[in-house]
């Protein structure tokens, strides 16, 4: 049987990883910094971002000319591993657009609505 005080430090143990295992919110990736992907991200039956895959982020902007507020943000993979691969602009989740070039930039699209929900990403100590 466990003493009341391994119990504690252990259900403090479990709190912690279980908060640093949580993605940061879309509102925390910010433009030069490097992100990390948490869970595979199926894009189509040709394309999954796999977790642990880092990427830059080169920039992210407000887009200002479309009828829905919304938020750009584009990537590019710390490995060349996806330079052959290309994907139309895709919706992923029913909620976020999608979109990578054969240059390997990758952007994100979301409505500022949904600005400061979880993303698929962790930032990543410089």
């Amino acid at each position: 049987m466990m003493s009341k005080k391994t119990r504690n430090v252990l259900g403090l143990l479990a709190l912690i990883f279980s908060v640093s295992a949580q993605a940061s919110p879309w509102s925390e990736i910010e433009s030069q910094s490097v992100i990390e992907l948490k869970k595979d991200l199926a894009i189509d039956a040709n394309l999954t971002l796999k977790s642990g895959s880092r990427f830059a982020v080169n920039e992210v902007e407000v887009l200002g000319a479309t009828s829905v507020e919304a938020i750009s943000m584009r990537l590019f993979p710390c490995t060349p591993a996806l330079s052959t691969q290309k994907a139309p602009l895709t919706l992923l989740d029913d909620q976020y657009g999608f979109e990578m070039d054969l240059n390997c930039s990758i952007t994100f699209y979301l409505e500022m609505k949904d600005y400061y929900l979880e993303s698929y990403f962790n930032s990543v100590a410089p």
